[in-house]
């Protein structure tokens, strides 16, 4: 399982640190993000690219932590 660290800006323009973490498994290669919070309850973040293809895995999970790291929820 391969692992990084990266970081993203939510709505108001904070900065989120995420712990990605890539792992093959039998529907694809899965790639998951989750926060590097102090606090419990940080955001969580998976998908599986069935073509197991790294950058497809990667490009997808990062759209979409955008799109929710993006909107206000109310």
């Amino acid at each position: 399982m391969d692992e990084m660290l990266e970081t993203f800006t939510d709505f108001t323009g904070r900065e989120r640190r995420f712990r990605i973490r890539l792992e093959n498994t039998p529907g694809g290669l899965r790639a998951e993000a989750v926060e590097d919070a102090q606090q419990a309850g940080g955001y969580r973040f998976r998908v599986v690219a069935a073509s197991g293809g790294t950058a497809e895995a990667l490009s997808t999970l990062r759209s979409r932590m955008a799109q929710v790291l993006n909107v206000r929820h109310l």
